[in-house]
C-alpha cells in the first residue's frame, strides 16, 4: 500500500511504520478500495489540467493571457493545469477562453447502450 502511495504522489521511499504502532494501526485501516478511488481522481484530474494546458499551447497562449481570458491570475491557471480544479464549468470556460469548444462525451464500457453528448455550457 505505501509503495502505492509513494509511486502516485512521487514520493521516494517512505520508512514502514513499526509493527503495533499508531501509524501502523492507521496503514491497516486504510480503506485500500476508497483510497485507490480517490488516486483514480487525482490522476484524472492531473490528466484534464494537462489536456488543458496542451490546448492553451496548441493556440499558442501564454499563462498570463489565459488568465486574463478567464478573469483570473495566472496562478489560478497554473493550478487549473496542475488538476487542482477539475470542474466540468471551469473546464468548459477554460475551453471557451481558449477558442475551443468542450463537449462531454460518456460512451458505455462495453459497447452496449448509446453513446451520449452533450455541449457543456459556461453560462456566459
Amino acid at each position: 500500500m505505501l509503495a502505492l502511495l509513494n509511486e502516485v504522489a512521487g514520493m521516494g521511499d517512505v520508512p514502514v511504520p513499526a509493527e503495533g504502532s499508531a501509524a501502523a494501526q492507521m496503514v491497516s485501516e486504510l480503506d485500500v478500495d476508497g483510497l485507490e478511488g480517490h488516486i483514480e481522481e487525482l490522476h484524472t484530474a492531473k490528466t484534464i489540467g494537462a489536456a488543458l494546458g496542451a490546448m492553451r499551447g496548441a493556440k499558442h497562449l501564454g499563462v498570463r493571457e489565459m488568465g486574463r481570458r478567464l478573469g483570473v491570475q495566472a496562478s489560478a491557471v497554473v493550478k487549473i493545469e496542475k488538476g487542482e480544479n477539475a470542474e466540468l464549468l471551469t473546464v468548459a470556460r477554460y475551453a471557451t477562453a481558449a477558442g475551443y469548444r468542450a463537449r462531454l462525451i460518456l460512451e458505455p464500457e462495453n459497447g452496449s447502450g448509446p453513446v451520449i453528448s452533450t455541449a457543456l455550457n459556461t453560462g456566459s
